[in-house]
């Protein structure tokens, strides 16, 4: 059994590796960070160029159809930068939708992303008080009810992705009644 990587993944690692390593300085990081979105957008239109951000989208959504070793692999080259662009989440986010949701559901809530024109975030995280022997966001006919704190990159994402006590569920940050409340993480990525 071969475990090495493919010539298409050296070629992915090759090409993450030369955009970081080209575009990505700790001067540009703490411009982009003091700036109003703190979002790299330079940095994110060059990786929907090179179809970075198409890697892991299905084909049909125009995308590359690689899976989670060739996210990795791109995430792998992002740890090694000071970048602030949504990566880790549009990418986990992309694969999310496009395993579990319909074919036009997937459609509709991939489209843009290979472009660099849509990004999500992921709610992960209750909030510290939360009762740890029940979720903290739970659903029912009124929709969805509870807090999700320190989500990276939330004020500027088209979509949350918000995990609950039976699934994962696709919200638009300007929704009636959600609130998306701008916190400055330890890395410095906005949330």
């Amino acid at each position: 059994m071969d475990l090495g990587l493919t010539e298409e993944q050296e070629a992915v690692v090759a090409l993450a590796e030369q955009i970081f390593t080209g575009e990505c300085s700790l001067e540009r990081s703490r411009a982009v960070e003091d700036g109003e979105s703190g979002v790299d957008a330079a940095l994110w239109a060059t990786l929907a160029d090179a179809g970075l951000l198409a890697l892991c989208l299905p084909e049909s959504a125009g995308g590359a159809g690689y899976g989670a070793v060739e996210a990795t692999l791109l995430l792998e080259q992002l740890g090694r930068a000071t970048a602030l662009v949504p990566l880790h989440p549009t990418l986990v986010g992309s694969i999310l939708i496009a395993e579990h949701a319909s074919d036009e559901r997937a459609a509709a809530l991939l489209a843009g992303v290979a472009e660099g024109d849509r990004t999500f975030a992921l709610a992960l995280a209750d909030e510290p008080r939360a009762p740890l022997r029940r979720p903290a966001v739970t659903h029912d006919d009124d929709g969805l009810h509870g807090t999700k704190t320190a989500v990276g990159f939330a004020p500027g994402a088209d979509l949350l992705l918000v995990t609950a006590a039976d699934g994962v569920y696709a919200v638009a940050p300007d929704a009636a009644g959600v609130a998306v409340e701008p916190q400055r993480l330890q890395h410095h990525v906005r949330a």
